[in-house]
């Protein structure tokens, strides 16, 4: 994947889900540039949990 993919398209959510994912895809490329030891599906998962719970459908 390409740092210019989007991961959680923010844009088909509402209110606080919408904004976490923002947040996420921003982190998400600042770690992905800025750290050496990143695990990146760790990061993915714990997203995913977050806005499951937050009641967005997430696709893989």
């Amino acid at each position: 994947m390409s740092s210019n993919d989007k991961t959680w398209d923010g844009s088909k959510m509402k209110g606080s889900a919408k904004v976490f994912a923002e947040y996420c895809q921003a982190e998400l490329e600042y770690r992905r540039n800025a750290e050496t030891d990143f695990d990146e599906e760790v990061y993915r998962q714990a997203v995913e949990l977050v806005l499951r719970k937050l009641g967005v459908e997430v696709l893989k």
